[in-house]
């Protein structure tokens, strides 16, 4: 009983400890990146006043918010490269779901980012309210196990009148 603990048993806890720290790593570097690419969408669509939810980049030809160009333009800058499914639409809410180069994905699945348009109520005879929600996605994501949970990192704009 001298050595209950054998070099097997003290080489997987190492590794097991290495996964664990890897993956902790990761995990800390794609929630980071995914804030800093919502808070950095919200600012280029509040600075824009709006956005064409039907715009979309399609062969490198842009059709609608030059908003979207410049999205397309920090995503390109940036690490980010994560993928999710958008939420469905609902009453009041139009939703959009788009790839890394502009394209709006179909049925919402695979989405880089995720554009919601929220139209709000404003008081009689000033011009309509809209906010804009931004989704974009982290993963846990370890080695050798692969991606296990999909999360999303949600930013809304300030109230913007069209």
């Amino acid at each position: 009983m001298k050595e209950s603990i054998g070099g097997t048993q003290i080489f997987i806890i190492v590794i097991m400890m290495v996964i664990l720290f890897s993956g902790i790593m990761a995990f800390t570097i794609n929630r980071s990146n995914a804030f800093a690419v919502k808070d950095q969408l919200v600012s280029i669509i509040e600075r824009a006043g709006t956005f064409d939810m039907n715009s979309q980049i399609v062969g490198g030809d842009s059709t609608g918010s030059p908003a979207l160009e410049e999205i397309v333009d920090a995503l390109a800058h940036n690490s980010y490269r994560q993928t999710g499914t958008c939420p469905s639409e609902s009453t009041g809410k139009k939703v959009t779901a788009y790839q890394r180069n502009g394209a709006q994905t179909l049925g919402n699945n695979d989405a880089a980012f995720c554009i919601v348009k929220i139209d709000g109520n404003s008081p009689d005879g000033s011009p309509p309210i809209s906010y804009y929600q931004i989704i974009v996605f982290y993963k846990l994501d370890l080695p050798v196990i692969n991606e296990l949970f999909v999360f999303k990192a949600i930013g809304q704009t300030k109230a913007l009148y069209s």
